[in-house]
């Protein structure tokens, strides 16, 4: 099996889309930019 060609493929996928997520997240949520504000 390409089990290294599927990781290859699959895992860039999730990290660029947890990242978009948390990017979207943040930029609608201001206590999470600054989570110390929040403290």
């Amino acid at each position: 099996m390409a089990l290294g060609t599927l990781l290859a493929s699959y895992f860039p996928r999730t990290i660029l889309g947890w990242a978009s997520a948390a990017q979207m997240a943040i930029s609608q949520s201001p206590h999470l930019r600054y989570p110390e504000v929040q403290l």
